[in-house]
């Protein structure tokens, strides 16, 4: 209905959802407004609270890894889940260039490179920096190295130019020999030409231009190391840095390569991509992260691309203070520098190695091959069906497979670093071990997308934040969407989600202004409504639910259960000795004199052993 405001001299469409008071009176409204029926009680909004996101579990990855990742979050009192994250970015950065997975058992288009894109997420005081620096040392360490060797073969280099140098220009002034004058230009332009690269692996800032040219002078690829990341997304999104962000987006793949071209810069060539994110942050900006990606840029798949981020709930804190355990950090530290150094084509296993335009990569053994079909159909199967509603969940989870296949390969590189040589084959094991992993993460990521609520949509959170901001005077009656923004309550597209559905639920209804200006939309709480504020039971329905069957967690369990039985079962099987009988058959009455049958069946066992066998045989 239309009425008139003599007060703004404009016209004023209400549209009201929810019936107003009896005693409401509105001087400005007609009269038969009066005449509508008595109004009913708006209905609650519904939130669902769960029990809690799943945790990492040592049983469910490497001894190595987990005991490292104990060490560090015990000693400082921090989430495992952070010093997790950032180990398993640190073996993906070692490993780099040189090896990759190739999930598929034919199809070799289907490459997943090991760069991982991680947040490590958490409060001030929660010890997420710390724990990020323990989890890169080693990375650091080797960096260090590098830089030094650098420096040594620069100063030789140096030194060589020049000496040639020296001696060319004596050449010259004594009339040389043409034929050694030409050798020594040689020389100099061979050292011009090639002159010492310095090898990166840890970059804490970088313009675009950069960035690109350490990637292009490393062989193995970088990682990006950040104690707050935010500040790296501003930096990124500031005037002028428009091709930043596509920059990075194409750096994740890991596998392209890519030229550029700058005035007075010449050409910067990459001929392989490889960059690893890792940095810290507050879960109030990652929110703020979040969210601008989906409204300045339309979810671009940035975010996405930040596959390894937990939201860890910190436990009670309590007082530790011990040393570092110095043997599993040296264990841990021996199997990054080896995957750094590691030279592929001297491995044992390179004939066995998948090899795609020099691309090298593992794949899975027959029986791991059949555990990824069966979970990549059902994942694929979920994010293009109606199930996940989100787009941007959606978006996160098509990316998992590579995330899996990840994940497979650091641990099947840690188990394997120790022994000199990384076989071409992932076991089933750490196959079912990365699934059940994801499954962990996709927990997190739902709530991360839903605005870190409790179960409740990230309209329904920011509904609810609304009536908040009611009740203590934020939101006043008349307000617009512009309006709202500009006292911090949400961004435009988010608030009109999030009033259309207090709107459907009773709660608020909108009126259009038109006259003078151009037409505006304003809301208003439903003037029966604010009485229902005074009790969170009227306006929060909480319903407690658990989180989704860990399925491929438990396929876990029962897998690590069968590999135990397996082993107890071949330690107690009584061993085939028919051939070493055979040969006791045939020995000579002499000889069996001096061979029992038990030295045989136990030819490991001590003469004590095998007197009380003898005995109990008897």
């Amino acid at each position: 209905m239309t009425t008139y405001n003599p007060d703004t001299d404009d016209n004023v469409t209400y549209v009201d959802h929810s019936l107003m008071d009896e005693h409401y009176h509105n001087p400005y409204q007609s009269a038969d407004y009066d005449k509508v029926a008595s109004p009913s009680k708006p209905t609650p909004l519904t939130i669902h609270i769960t029990e809690g996101l799943p945790k990492i579990k040592a049983d469910d990855m490497p001894e190595l890894l987990a005991r490292r990742i104990h060490d560090i979050s015990y000693r400082m009192q921090s989430s495992p889940e952070f010093s997790y994250t950032g180990l398993m970015t640190s073996i993906s950065t070692a490993i780099g260039t040189k090896m990759g997975v190739y999930p598929k058992q034919y199809d070799d288009g289907f490459f997943v490179s090991p760069t991982i894109w991680a947040m490590i997420v958490g409060e001030t005081g929660t010890m997420k920096s710390e724990s990020q620096s323990q989890s890169v040392i080693t990375l650091k360490k080797l960096d260090a190295k590098l830089s030094a060797t650098f420096k040594t073969d620069l100063s030789s280099y140096k030194k060589k130019m020049k000496k040639l140098q020296t001696e060319l220009t004596r050449l010259e002034k004594i009339d040389g020999s043409i034929e050694e004058i030409h050798e020594l230009n040689n020389k100099l332009q061979d050292l011009v030409d090639n002159p010492p690269q310095r090898q990166t692996i840890i970059i804490n800032d970088a313009t675009k231009e950069a960035l690109q040219k350490e990637i292009a002078s490393s062989t193995n690829g970088v990682l990006y190391e950040v104690d707050e990341l935010m500040g790296f997304f501003r930096y990124v999104e500031k005037m002028g840095n428009d091709s930043y962000r596509e920059f990075l987006l194409e750096l994740w793949n890991g596998k392209y390569s890519s030229n550029s071209f700058r005035v007075g810069n010449g050409k910067t060539e990459i001929p392989r991509s490889f960059l690893s994110i890792l940095g810290g942050i507050q879960p109030e900006k990652l929110k703020i992260f979040i969210r601008d990606c989906k409204i300045k840029y339309g979810n671009d798949g940035l975010t996405p691309r930040f596959q390894m981020v937990f939201l860890p709930v910190v436990d009670n804190f309590q007082y530790v203070d011990m040393k570092e355990d110095a043997a599993i950090e040296q264990e841990i530290n021996d199997v990054i520098e080896f995957l750094y150094s590691w030279n592929p084509k001297d491995d044992p296993n390179y004939e066995q190695y998948r090899n795609k335009d020099n691309i090298l990569g593992l794949s899975f053994d027959y029986e791991a091959q059949q555990v990824f079909v069966e979970w990549y159909t059902e994942m694929m199967n979920r994010v293009r069906g109606k199930a996940i509603k989100k787009q941007e969940l959606r978006d996160h989870l098509n990316k998992y497979p590579a995330l899996m296949a990840k994940i497979a390969l650091d641990y099947h590189a840690i188990e394997h670093a120790p022994t000199g040589q990384i076989p071409a084959f992932i076991s089933k094991l750490n196959v079912i071990r990365a699934i059940a992993m994801c499954e962990i993460l996709e927990c997190h990521a739902k709530q991360m997308y839903e605005g870190f609520s409790q179960g409740g949509t990230q309209e329904t959170n920011l509904a609810l934040d609304l009536l908040e901001q009611v009740k203590v005077g934020s939101f006043k009656d008349g307000m617009t969407l512009s309006k709202m923004k500009r006292a911090n309550l949400g961004e435009e597209e988010e608030l009109k989600e999030a009033l259309e559905l207090l709107i459907e639920h009773g709660w608020m209804e909108s009126q259009t202004i038109t006259g003078s200006n151009r037409p505006s939309t304003q809301y208003k709480m439903a003037t029966h409504a604010r009485s229902y504020l005074k009790n969170e039971s009227d306006y929060i329905i909480k319903v407690t639910a658990s989180h989704e069957d860990m399925v491929w967690s438990k396929k876990l369990d029962e897998y690590r259960e069968e590999l135990r039985i397996e082993k107890v079962n071949a330690a107690n099987k009584k061993p085939d000795m028919t051939e070493q009988l055979a040969a006791y058959e045939s020995m000579s009455d002499e000889e069996k004199v001096n061979t029992s049958k038990l030295d045989i069946y136990f030819p490991t066992r001590s003469a004590e052993e095998l007197d009380a066998l003898e005995h109990e045989q008897d």
